[in-house]
């Protein structure tokens, strides 16, 4: 594996309604992003309750899309508010997505969801065996995550060491399946021609 090349998770610069189509997802809305002072990190669901419990409005629910290497789609479960007028609002996220993330409405994640722990959902966006066993490992993670375990449980420990040892081939894969004119794969936001392509 080179080491100077490593894949970043990263929101998707454009979604086409046939990815959303795949994952049987509606319309995607680009919500803007007021951090508060009291939103605290993976806590979107508390987050939203308490801007609902001071300024009104309700808690709505969905998935963020994050893609990794352009060969695994991630839907991440995550809660904003919909405001009195009408407009959502994200209370969570930070900066380092500039002001405004990627949000598909989908109210089946309330019914996913373990107390406060949130679903993810993986899926391939290449055709192959390695792409599908890599997304068994992080399916299990995130089943071990949602029933309260910690990076501390061996079951995890394990996970995470099968992953690690597939890095090196989804990573050839992500170069392989990464056009020129593509975000690059390794997550930069630049176009693969002018980053690691």
């Amino acid at each position: 594996m080179e080491s100077d090349i490593l894949m970043q998770k990263f929101d998707p610069k454009e979604v086409s309604q046939t990815l959303l189509n795949r994952v049987n997802l509606k319309s995607l809305s680009v919500i803007e992003i007021q951090r508060q002072d009291y939103s605290k990190d993976l806590n979107c669901l508390n987050n939203a309750n308490e801007y609902v419990l001071i300024h009104g409005g309700e808690v709505q629910f969905g998935w963020l899309l994050t893609i990794i290497g352009n060969v695994v789609l991630q839907l991440t479960g995550h809660t904003v508010v919909k405001r009195k007028d009408g407009t959502l609002l994200c209370v969570t996220l930070n900066e380092n997505r500039q002001k405004s993330v990627k949000f598909v409405l989908d109210n089946t994640v309330e019914k996913l969801a373990v107390g406060q722990y949130l679903p993810a959902k993986f899926f391939a966006l290449i055709n192959n065996e390695r792409i599908n066993e890599y997304i068994g490992y992080l399916a299990r993670h995130n089943k071990l995550r949602l029933s309260g375990a910690d990076n501390s449980s061996s079951e995890i420990q394990n996970i995470n060491a099968a992953c690690q040892q597939l890095y090196p081939t989804i990573l050839s894969l992500a170069k392989k399946y990464t056009a020129r004119n593509d975000y690059c794969f390794c997550g930069s936001g630049i176009k693969a021609k002018k980053c690691c392509g």
